[in-house]
């Protein structure tokens, strides 16, 4: 084995990475527009997996989040060419994922039922510690399913995604101030649920 960094003779070349992989997002969004296939394929694997976070976040289980990433990669394709890159091709990926999201819970519309919360609560785990850590995060997923979406949708892109007031406003289509109120809101919320978790 060779250790200067060069082929030995008459070996086969070195897998070539795929020309997408070095490329940034706006070069890729150029050619997915021109129909390259493997382009956009490398823009959704760059992204899926904070995607995918996303939805889990707004939707609350992998099922579900995983239908929406898919059917929000499709939309993705299909509209590609409405992409205008006023803004970054993630906020606009965001704002995909969380409309899907949040049709989705529009049509389900169903609360955790309080008796499934005890039920997570009550659960066994191996130490007394874990246990209270486990119940204490089952209660704050369940208190964010009991948030109006548009308020969970804020909240999650803030404090679970990092993202900043502008970027939630562009993906959620409303004002920054909107967006402050909504999240100053879930906070209220989330609080009063989970002061006896202090």
């Amino acid at each position: 084995m060779r250790t200067d960094g060069r082929q030995p003779a008459g070996a086969p070349p070195p897998p070539a990475a795929p020309p997408e992989r070095g490329l940034d997002d706006a070069t890729l969004v150029v050619r997915a527009r021109e129909g390259d296939v493997h382009a956009f394929s490398e823009l959704a694997e760059r992204h899926q997996a904070a995607l995918f976070r996303l939805a889990l976040r707004m939707v609350g289980n992998s099922d579900d989040a995983e239908d929406a990433l898919q059917d929000s990669l499709l939309d993705m394709w299909r509209r590609l060419d409405r992409f205008r890159g006023d803004s970054a091709f993630t906020t606009w990926a965001y704002r995909i994922v969380t409309n899907r999201c949040l049709d989705l819970l529009r049509r389900r519309r169903t609360t955790v039922p309080v008796e499934e919360v005890e039920e997570r609560l009550a659960s066994p785990t191996s130490t007394e510690h874990t246990a209270e850590v486990d119940a204490g995060l089952v209660a704050l997923r369940a208190a964010l399913l009991t948030l109006p979406d548009e308020q969970r949708a804020c909240f999650v892109l803030r404090e679970l995604e990092g993202l900043g007031y502008t970027a939630i406003a562009e993906i959620a289509g409303t004002s920054e101030t909107a967006v402050r109120g909504r999240i100053h809101r879930a906070r209220t919320t989330l609080a009063g649920v989970m002061r006896s978790w202090r």
